[in-house]
């Protein structure tokens, strides 16, 4: 009785995972980009495997300030607006 070796290393879905994650950082770096430009957010770091941003003196996921409105699509607006000046 010997092991089982399978070709097989990761789960089905594997890929499908690690794209999301990608695009997920991704979409992140570009909000904290324009949230560091205009001077929303001080600051960010991972805690417990979730993304935490410093906004306003205040550190909260991410994820609920983007649900508070401060999407991507809302930063730009107010970065084209800034810039229009």
């Amino acid at each position: 009785m010997g092991v089982k070796f399978t070709n097989r290393c990761h789960p089905p879905n594997w890929g499908q995972e690690v794209s999301k994650t990608e695009d997920s950082q991704s979409v992140f770096r570009y909000w904290y980009q324009l949230a560091r430009e205009l001077g929303y957010c001080q600051g960010a770091e991972i805690r417990e495997g979730e993304q935490w941003v410093l906004l306003s003196g205040n550190w909260e996921r991410w994820e609920s300030a983007v649900a508070r409105g401060y999407s991507v699509e809302y930063l730009r607006k107010v970065l084209g607006r800034t810039k229009n000046r």
